[in-house]
């Protein structure tokens, strides 16, 4: 009986020695195989992307990246200031030259593909402008010296840096188009750039089909004009000027008769930040105008 008993010990023992040794060979598995482990995967690095406003393709209907004058828009998403005109240019012979809004600038660039490299070292003016209009400069050139890709579609071109797209323009085959300036001197015909009469006002808008218009002191007037940009030449048509006399402030009318022949003088057009220049065939300055608006 006690052996029967002793025979029942023993295979109990044996029973639970198993289990024992079980239950240690699966903990030991759990432990070095978290739980779920199975179904988890590392995920793969996050690749840097480009914003959600990534242009279609270039059509033929799209403005050439070479050639074409194009208006930044946006700064980093940020619009530019209405009052200023930032601009870039490239050309087939590796130069980029615009205006940054207050000055001028020139350098060379090259691509491969989509990859678009400005050279740092450009050349520029060195005029001071409003504070406004220096930060919002050195903000835009910073991210031009920056440019590693360009896209180009739809009618605007992008300049990215790096992921970031940082710079928005649209193409403009006449940037003058839509835009009012305010004159602050001309050329009197008697070899001088004068200042105006204090009192009166000078203005030119250039329209988007080619027309001519503004107020001349006295009167209003109109006609057409037409324009290249490699090299940017200007031809004004012949002036309808309207038939008011004033005799207030002296020297008027002859303030306006000799604005108007300055402007029809017009043979050459450059823009440097804030200012229009119109020039004879001659390089003698014609006009010299402020952006009064962007209409």
């Amino acid at each position: 009986m006690n052996t029967a008993n002793n025979k029942i010990l023993v295979g109990i023992g044996i029973i639970l020695l198993g289990l024992a040794v079980v239950w240690f060979v699966m903990n030991r598995q759990s432990a070095s195989t978290p739980s779920g482990s199975a179904q988890v995967e590392t995920p793969p690095a996050a690749e840097a992307t480009l914003p959600s406003d990534t242009l279609p393709p270039a059509t033929a209907e799209s403005p050439a990246f070479v050639g074409t004058i194009w208006t930044a828009g946006a700064i980093l998403g940020t619009p530019t200031l209405a009052t200023t005109t930032l601009t870039v240019q490239f050309d087939d012979q590796g130069r980029v030259t615009g205006s940054d809004g207050c000055n001028t600038f020139s350098g060379v660039y090259t691509t491969a593909g989509t990859e678009l490299t400005i050279d740092p070292a450009m050349m520029s003016t060195q005029i001071g402008c409003e504070e406004a209009v220096m930060q919002q400069a050195e903000a835009f050139t910073t991210r031009l010296r920056a440019t590693t890709s360009y896209q180009l579609g739809d009618g605007r071109l992008i300049l990215n840096q790096g992921s970031v797209a940082g710079l928005s323009f649209f193409g403009q085959r006449n940037p003058l188009s839509k835009t009012s300036w305010t004159i602050t001197a001309y050329n009197n015909g008697r070899q001088a750039v004068v200042g105006l009469i204090q009192d009166t006002t000078l203005t030119i808008t250039f329209g988007d089909d080619g027309t001519i218009s503004g107020v001349a002191s006295c009167n209003t007037f109109s006609g057409q004009y037409s324009l290249s940009l490699s090299p940017q030449n200007i031809t004004i048509g012949q002036i309808a000027v309207t038939r008011m006399a004033c005799i207030e402030p002296e020297g008027v009318m002859e303030q306006e008769a000799a604005f108007l022949a300055a402007l029809e003088s017009a043979a050459s057009w450059g823009i440097r930040g804030t200012q229009l220049d119109l020039r004879t065939a001659d390089d003698e300055l014609a006009i010299i105008g402020v952006n009064s608006r962007n209409l």
